[in-house]
């Protein structure tokens, strides 16, 4: 019988105590989760800062989608770098920051987007990230009858220096600049050089494109005979013989067909913005003349089996004779220059007319130097 517990014992009573003791079974289960909690954070921030951890793979990961995506978007030559999951764009023309900023963007996992302003080294190397581009490129492709430059150029001289190098040997086609600057850039060639390339390859029939990286010039794209591809390799080697050519081009067997009217149209253009000139009284070319044919080159020499006839002028002289001389000389000089030049002798004939078509008045000077002129007519 259980003894009752009271505040103080009766006469004779012993007193029973009775601990209660409590046992708290999980209080050695509560340790695991108290050093997981230290530990877990500890590890996961260890894999994220430890180079070749997590961080930079994340980083090398979003920046292989980003250049993807900035490539896609007509940005191929930005400059790119990271931090985390912040990704910051270089070398991106002044207008276009939106769209730069936007084709990032896109890419699943990145947060922020900046695009950096002309001249920012921002792209170097960031937390562990990615390096910027360092070689300049180039490509061109014709579309819409226009000539269009993509590419990353070391500053706005050289841009200035490749857009005017294209316009010169484009045949008239306009040119659209969609280069970047980004400073610190090397380009395998002179961006006059580069700029070359890219016009004279405009002239060739077809829809083609152009890749100018390293040292390597690519083609792509189509064109109607094994003779335009050809010349398309001839004229790349000879504007830029330092380039290796990877002549990608495919035969679309569409049978050669030269749009007459618009080959026209490119050398009246040329022949317009610098005409074809001489040394005073004689029929050797002037550094003018020469650039001129150089242009006009390899859209002939493009235009396969098209004749084309040139003849040669003069302004009004004394002796009728030796007007008629001196512009058969003429038209022989630029006949000969531009077989030079690579286009096939068949294709061209020569005629001097003397002074008997002039086009303009000869009792001027002006008229006189407008008189004193070679034409370039296809047939």
């Amino acid at each position: 019988m259980p003894s009752i517990l009271r505040d103080s014992p009766g006469p004779g009573e012993t007193i029973i105590r009775r601990a209660k003791t409590t046992t708290y079974t999980n209080g050695r289960g509560l340790l695991p989760w108290l050093l997981a909690a230290l530990l877990v954070p500890l590890a996961l921030a260890w894999l994220w800062l430890y180079p070749g951890g997590g961080r930079e793979r994340i980083e090398n990961d979003l920046s292989d989608k980003a250049r993807g995506a900035l490539s896609a978007a007509g940005f191929g030559g930005a400059g790119l770098a990271f931090n985390g999951a912040d990704a910051t764009v270089c070398g991106i023309a002044a207008g276009q920051e939106e769209a730069a900023r936007a084709a990032v963007k896109s890419v699943s996992g990145i947060n922020n987007v900046r695009v950096a302003a002309a001249g920012d080294t921002s792209c170097g190397p960031v937390g562990g990230g990615t390096n910027p581009t360092t070689a300049g490129s180039l490509a061109a492709e014709v579309r819409d009858n226009a000539l269009v430059l993509n590419g990353i150029v070391p500053d706005e001289a050289a841009k200035a220096q490749l857009v005017q190098a294209a316009t010169a040997t484009a045949g008239g086609r306009a040119v659209v600049d969609n280069l970047t600057v980004q400073s610190g850039v090397q380009l395998p060639a002179t961006a006059a050089e580069m700029g070359t390339v890219a016009g004279i390859l405009a002239a060739v029939p077809g829809e083609h494109q152009l890749q100018w990286n390293g040292s390597t010039v690519t083609l792509t794209g189509t064109v109607p005979t094994e003779q335009d591809k050809a010349n398309a390799e001839q004229m790349v080697k000879q504007a830029a013989p330092s380039a290796t050519v990877d002549n990608q081009l495919t035969v679309s067997g569409a049978g050669g067909t030269v749009d007459k009217a618009a080959l026209q149209q490119n050398i009246d253009a040329a022949l317009r913005a610098r005409p074809v000139t001489f040394e005073p009284d004689s029929a050797t070319l002037t550094a003018q003349g020469n650039q001129t044919l150089e242009e006009i080159a390899p859209m002939l020499a493009a235009a396969t089996g098209v004749a084309v006839r040139i003849e040669g002028h003069v302004a009004a002289v004394s002796s009728p004779v030796a007007g008629q001389e001196l512009s058969e000389q003429r038209a022989q000089a630029v006949m000969q220059k531009l077989v030079d030049l690579g286009v096939p002798v068949g294709q061209l004939s020569a005629q001097g007319l003397g002074d008997s078509d002039p086009v303009a008045d000869n009792n001027t000077a002006e008229g006189q130097a407008l008189n004193r002129r070679v034409e370039i007519t296809v047939q």
